[in-house]
């Protein structure tokens, strides 16, 4: 065993998202990050080129898969 602790194993402990602790913080950080997209619509701000085409990308990855009203 390496001095840092245990290696760590695959797949991860959580089958919902690795590292997440419990099942409702994916949840809860889609929710944050629809709340923040709404934010930024509402205000008609405007993101750097690439941190919008990000912010799409991300949108369209967990817009499906959310069921989350509003993503």
């Amino acid at each position: 065993m390496p001095i840092w602790g245990p290696e760590p194993t695959w797949p991860p402990a959580s089958p919902v998202w690795p590292g997440s602790r419990r099942e409702g913080e994916l949840t809860e950080g889609m929710r944050l990050f629809g709340a923040v997209d709404r934010m930024l619509q509402a205000e008609q701000r405007l993101l750097a080129p690439a941190d919008e085409q990000v912010r799409r990308d991300e949108l369209a990855a967990i817009a499906p898969a959310s069921g989350l009203p509003g993503l």
